[in-house]
């Protein structure tokens, strides 16, 4: 194995790595790269989310992005979500996201966003419509 060493000779370039060198380049910009998230000091309250409004957000971007811009006139609470337990099985019945407030983040394994004819014949013209989500639990 070979590593470029800034130290070695013109016309040279490469030699055999020693313990001490690193394959891998330094990143001299790793230190100064702003943070993609703020951090929790800046963080405000009014941008705070439960998992009810989330998952209404998560429907409403939906259907504008799969019914040309078209929002849904469903009033808050009233979204249906299919809970998965930690076993993998589907709830029967669709819960209302009026139901969701009282979950807490760390009780969620993963949301999952689905549409196409096959929600449709699961779940009618509702699901056909606006698709699903599914919140599987720990």
């Amino acid at each position: 194995m070979f590593v470029f060493s800034a130290n070695a000779q013109v016309g040279v370039g490469l030699k055999e790595p020693s313990k001490s060198e690193s394959v891998r380049p330094s990143h001299i910009l790793r230190n100064s790269v702003p943070l993609l998230i703020e951090s929790e000091t800046e963080i405000k309250e009014e941008n705070k989310v439960n998992l009810q409004e989330y998952v209404e957000k998560l429907y409403k971007i939906s259907s504008a992005w799969y019914n040309d811009g078209a929002l849904p006139t469903i009033a808050s609470g009233e979204y249906m979500v299919v809970f998965i337990d930690k076993n993998g099985k589907r709830s029967e019945t669709p819960t209302y996201t009026k139901d969701l407030v009282n979950i807490k983040k760390e009780e969620v394994k993963s949301i999952q966003y689905q549409n196409g004819p096959d929600i449709s014949v699961l779940y009618g013209s509702r699901g056909g419509l606006f698709g699903m989500v599914f919140i599987a639990l720990k």
